[in-house]
């Protein structure tokens, strides 16, 4: 399973989750195994200040996550990632 989690920060494993899909500043990503965090990065989400939401969902897909974990999310973003 590959996670993206939306954070406030850069301080990776122990940075704080955004509670705005689109207006997070990093995205955590996760490779997880058998419950177990086989390996993590966070990239800079360049969409933030430019298209919001539904851009940010281009972003994070080309990570090729599976699962996504944000504060919250508007209703453009959650019909992309449905419809990916």
């Amino acid at each position: 399973m590959r996670i993206g989690v939306t954070l406030e920060d850069d301080k990776g494993l122990k940075s704080n989750i955004s509670m705005h899909f689109g207006q997070c500043s990093h995205f955590l990503i996760a490779e997880i195994e058998n419950g177990v965090i086989k390996s993590s990065k966070v990239v800079p989400n360049n969409t933030q200040h430019g298209g919001g939401g539904c851009v940010a969902v281009d972003a994070i897909l080309e990570h090729n996550i599976t699962h996504v974990i944000a504060g919250g999310m508007g209703m453009g973003a959650q019909q992309k990632f449905a419809a990916a």
